[in-house]
Formats: structure tokens, sequence, C-alpha cells
């Protein structure tokens, strides 16, 4: 999740300082901006490492979040643009070897 949120900042950094300083400029381009939260259950059916069967294993699930931007330049029709997207989660899988 650590590296995400960098990501993320950097990425939001990147694009306000790149961006035209010319309020016009704007009108060319479509900015879409999302955050969402995921979450998961994953079934614990048994694991295997190095073709043998492990027992005590150890499967969680977890929450975790996203942000997605979107930038969509109006000479493309809005057809076609940049979408970037990053998130994170806190699944875990312990097994003794």
């Amino acid at each position: 999740m650590y590296f995400s949120i960098k990501f993320v900042v950097l990425f939001t950094w990147v694009v306000a300082i790149s961006l035209p300083c010319r309020l016009e400029a704007l009108d060319d381009i479509e900015i879409y901006l999302a955050g969402y939260g995921v979450g998961s259950q994953p079934f614990n059916k048994g694991v295997s490492f190095k073709g043998r069967g492990v027992s005590g294993e150890k499967v969680n699930g977890g929450p975790g979040l996203g942000f997605k931007v979107g930038l969509f330049p109006h000479f493309a029709g809005g057809y076609l643009g940049l979408e970037l997207e990053s998130f994170g989660n806190n699944n875990s899988i312990r097994f003794p070897i």
C-alpha cells in the first residue's frame, strides 16, 4: 500500500505541474478522477509448494483503496486518451516451509 500511495502522490504532482497555466487550454482536455474501495475474501483451498501439499497455511483477505486518473484530449474525439490506476489491498498468505 505504501508504494501505491507514493505513486499516486508523484503522479498527481507531475500532472499538476505539467498542466498549462492558461485556463482556456484546459477546455481541450477532459480529466476524470475517481477513488474507490475494494475488499476481498479469498478461499483457503490448500497450498502447495514445489509440488508438495503444505499444512498450516493461513490466507487472509482485507480492505484496499484505489485511485484512477484519466486524461482524454478533444482532438481524439474523447475516445482515445490516457488512464492510470493505482490500488493496493491488505491480503496475505503464510505457510511453513
